[in-house]
């Protein structure tokens, strides 16, 4: 499931509340008066298929909206056209990934759209009331994000069986990777990644529940493909968390006492036990080790699970606007905004 899932995090939340704000912002930077259509009409044929106003103001309401709210009453027309255009162009390519699924039989049932929207929920540790209520604030509702989500599945199903199942990665290719990625520019010293989990402060956590987290989290840590970064972000208490938990690199004798004989026995690439710390609970990964011309970094092995990955979204980012563009060339499309 993780590898057919590429392209599932750009429709997680806070990249739907990125997409509406850099619409927005754009469309503000445009002039000319709003009009109200009363009368539902097709906007767009794809094939045998049809978008109708009713569709693309169903799809942009929140966004109208805020212009109705925000734009100079001088330049709302040219900012809505301008909306409408771009999602216009959205839904259109929807149709058209939709259309294909079904020519390779390719579906998304509600329970896996369940399933993932679940997966979501924990990974930004939140629960679906709160959820619900951050998406409110956006002019967004469940139904909404739920037919967003399926769309999103399919469309990595498809992308998945049509491009990257056609993807060739060689020995070159990954090793080339890890020199530039995990080699290349390895700072002097311990170069360490932190999360930490304080029962004091602001936390407001008990001493067994801020241990009770970091066991949780340094579980998620060790799990194959879990991005300890991302982690970080989600899960550390820490200033550090805003950065992935990334502290730098420490000599040996710039390492506080508490976490010097745990560093020094960790190769790059592992996780270390907790340690108790003056301000609370706290485990490290170390990156990489260099001293003088001594240079360690993770095992190849380590990390060719993350290369093949990173590179199979590389390769799939350049194919997927010319795969768009020939599903787009080879269908019939009219537009009539």
């Amino acid at each position: 499931m993780q590898k057919e899932m590429i392209f599932l995090k750009d429709y997680t939340f806070a990249a739907m509340k990125l997409f509406l704000s850099a619409l927005i912002a754009l469309f503000l930077l445009h002039p000319g008066p709003l009009q109200a259509e009363l009368v539902d009409r097709v906007v767009a044929v794809i094939n045998d298929d049809i978008i109708t106003l009713s569709d693309l103001h169903d799809e942009g309401k929140s966004i109208f909206e805020k212009i109705k709210k925000e734009a100079p009453a001088h330049e709302k027309k040219k900012i809505l056209d301008d909306a409408r255009k771009k999602i216009l162009a959205v839904l259109i390519e929807k149709r058209l990934i939709r259309q294909r699924a079904a020519e390779r039989r390719i579906s998304v049932k509600p329970a896996e759209i369940d399933t993932e929207l679940k997966k979501i929920l924990e990974l930004n540790n939140t629960t679906l009331e709160q959820f619900q209520e951050e998406l409110s604030k956006t002019g967004l509702d469940e139904e909404h994000y739920r037919a967003s989500l399926g769309d999103s599945i399919l469309r990595s199903r498809l992308v998945n069986f049509e491009i990257r199942s056609k993807l060739v990665l060689t020995e070159t290719m990954t090793q080339e990777y890890y020199e530039k990625k995990y080699l290349a520019n390895i700072p002097q010293g311990y170069h360490i990644l932190q999360m930490g989990f304080s029962w004091v402060g602001a936390n407001n956590k008990t001493k067994q529940e801020a241990a009770l987290k970091a066991a949780e989290a340094r579980n998620l840590a060790i799990m194959n493909g879990k991005d300890f970064k991302e982690l970080a972000k989600l899960h550390s208490d820490l200033p550090s968390a805003r950065d992935g938990g990334d502290i730098g690199a420490f000599s040996e004798n710039e390492l506080a006492s508490y976490m010097r004989d745990t560093i020094l026995a960790l190769k790059p690439g592992e996780v270390s036990p907790i340690v108790e710390t003056p301000s609370g609970y706290q485990f490290f990964k170390l990156l990489s080790y260099r001293k003088g011309t001594e240079i360690l970094g993770p095992p190849l092995e380590s990390v060719k699970q993350d290369i093949e990955e990173s590179l199979f979204k590389q390769e799939i980012e350049k194919q997927y606007e010319k795969w768009m563009q020939d599903l787009k060339d080879r269908a019939y499309i009219k537009t009539m905004l």
